[in-house]
């Protein structure tokens, strides 16, 4: 039965998402995308060449399978970031609005 189960196929995947999970558990996913974030920039064509060139850096040692669940969590937080600076940035632009209406 074991054989069965254990294709190699199988065991590539169950690698790749334990390596993806380790990644996550160690944050090192939100310090590859703070320095590509950093690096790039925030617009959308350098954030889009970072993510390919931070996908090209890894796909040189791992599979594309691999590659891929590593960029997922760090895509993941690259957005997460945007979202919480966008909200921020919403806020004090109505906080703005606010005061300039009480002081006229």
């Amino acid at each position: 039965v074991a054989s069965e189960y254990f294709k190699d196929t199988t065991l590539l995947l169950m690698g790749v998402i334990c390596l993806a999970a380790s990644i996550e558990k160690w944050n090192l996913h939100k310090r590859i995308a703070l320095r590509m974030v950093m690096i790039a920039g925030a617009k959308p064509g350098m954030l889009v060449l970072g993510f390919m060139c931070c996908t090209v850096f890894l796909s040189m040692w791992l599979s594309n399978t691999s590659t891929t669940a590593m960029v997922m969590p760090i895509a993941e937080a690259v957005l997460q970031q945007l979202i919480c600076t966008g909200i921020a940035d919403s806020l004090d632009d109505s906080v703005t609005v606010d005061t300039q209406d009480e002081e006229s």
